[in-house]
């Protein structure tokens, strides 16, 4: 989006434009694992990646609890990301 209102106003930026739309995903994300798991959120460590909504990747296998591999159930993602975690399969 920026670059695209940049380009409507003849402005070329030559360095990666970073939003924020996946640090929102990435901090729901935590919140829902960490009270489905019922432990602080400073506890959970995952990232969703790509771009908001529709193009949103959970990294489910790389999420941890305390440092160690925990459970991301499929309904818990859902509303985070519709396409679900990387790599996953319904059902």
């Amino acid at each position: 989006m920026l670059r695209c209102a940049g380009y409507a106003y003849g402005v070329l930026f030559t360095e990666p434009a970073y939003g924020i739309g996946s640090a929102t995903d990435t901090a729901r994300y935590r919140t829902a694992l960490a009270a489905h798991h019922r432990v602080p959120v400073d506890a959970v460590h995952g990232y969703v990646i790509g771009e908001h909504g529709d193009g949103a990747v959970i990294c489910a296998s790389a999420t941890t609890i305390h440092g160690a591999p925990c459970t991301v159930p499929l309904d818990l993602v859902a509303p985070i990301s519709p396409s679900g975690p990387a790599g996953s399969t319904p059902g």
